[in-house]
């Protein structure tokens, strides 16, 4: 580490991160959008019968349930199974960085820090960073249940829209 602040790269990197958190912000977003479906979701069954022209309809319990398990399927789930393993793992990382954020704020939010403007900013800065990582954290751990193997047979997409809110929402306050 250098032995002295450089506010130039300490505020170029800033900037950066900020432009990074608003892409990030707009593609949670985006994500909100097509996971969060206005009307509450619907069951995947209607929601093919209502886009095939009424040829779903003919087909009927396990002639359905046998399109859904074709072999095609079975390559996502294996690409959604290794997606769990890799949530697990940042899923992990985030809530690693939850207590090195809170091991932060207690070395900069002491009562002589937030007398001054700048240790009032630096503590702000680090409940920013526990709120963005904790937010970040549930997420992860949502989107790695929803690829999980118990529950890939299953409709998941309540998941992928709570992923999404919580994203949005932590973003925001991050």
């Amino acid at each position: 580490c250098a032995a002295s602040l450089d506010l130039q790269a300490a505020c170029s990197a800033d900037v950066t991160s900020l432009l990074g958190s608003f892409s990030y912000l707009s593609s949670a977003i985006s994500s909100m959008t097509l996971n969060c479906p206005a009307g509450g979701l619907k069951d995947p069954a209607t929601i093919l019968a209502e886009n095939s022209g009424g040829a779903i309809r003919r087909l009927q319990g396990e002639t359905f349930h046998e399109i859904q398990t074709l072999e095609a399927n079975e390559a996502a789930k294996k690409a959604a199974k290794a997606t769990c393993v890799f949530d697990v793992g940042h899923a992990a990382f985030w809530l690693a960085r939850v207590g090195t954020s809170i091991t932060q704020a207690t070395l900069h939010c002491t009562e002589q820090n937030v007398e001054s403007d700048a240790g009032k900013v630096s503590c702000a800065v680090d409940v920013s960073g526990i709120v963005g990582a904790a937010t970040f954290a549930a997420s992860t751990i949502i989107l790695a249940v929803a690829g999980c193997p118990a529950i890939l047979d299953k409709d998941n997409s309540d998941l992928f829209c709570a992923a999404s809110i919580i994203d949005t929402v932590g973003l925001a306050g991050y």
